[in-house]
């Protein structure tokens, strides 16, 4: 009965490795997302949203490794609504960086997308400086369009902000509060290399 737990380990550690030498040598993936807030705070006078509060533009470049893993790193924009503009809006960088692992579950057709990310704060930020700002999770589904080219749609919710992140005077009325949750739905393409 003692032996089982060691099969078991046996069992999985050759699955996964069978996945990772069956596995696609497309291993870099490079990403970008169209994500909007479902739940977004209400501002009143001069108050500004919180990044990941507000409709936004990330680019971001994975690793996949072992199959299913994916190591990767984001960068996000904020879309800025002005009529004034030629297109109707302005993407700028919110200085806000991520960096995080997630899976690629296969289904038999669509993938399952489960992703974890550390949220920091770069220099451009009104703290002026590199902290940790919050932590998100995704869940979405993806589809294969070629080999190298997918389309997934997603819902990611950004919580557990630190306490940095929380003394940012400019967004004191919203991140205070420990409840804080921010959810967004989106949509994204990714290629392979």
């Amino acid at each position: 009965m003692r032996h089982v737990p060691t099969i078991v380990l046996v069992l999985l550690l050759a699955a996964g490795l069978q996945s990772a030498w069956a596995d696609s040598p497309r291993r870099v993936v490079v990403t970008t997302e169209f994500s909007i807030p479902l739940n977004p705070p209400a501002l009143e006078g001069d108050e500004v949203l919180p990044p990941g509060a507000a409709d936004t533009l990330s680019l971001g470049v994975g690793y996949r490794f072992w199959g299913i893993f994916n190591a990767s790193a984001h960068l996000y924009n904020e879309i800025v609504y002005d009529a004034d503009k030629p297109v109707g809006f302005t993407v700028r960088p919110m200085g806000l960086f991520s960096g995080g692992l997630g899976l690629e579950i296969p289904l038999g057709g669509p993938h399952l997308i489960l992703d974890w990310q550390r949220l920091f704060t770069g220099p451009s930020a009104p703290n002026q400086g590199v902290v940790s700002y919050a932590r998100q999770t995704k869940i979405g589904v993806s589809f294969s369009l070629t080999e190298m080219w997918r389309v997934h749609v997603f819902s990611r919710t950004i919580r557990n902000f630190s306490e940095p992140a929380q003394e940012l005077v400019e967004y004191e009325p919203f991140l205070t509060d420990p409840q804080t949750r921010f959810a967004t739905i989106g949509i994204g393409t990714s290629l392979r290399f």
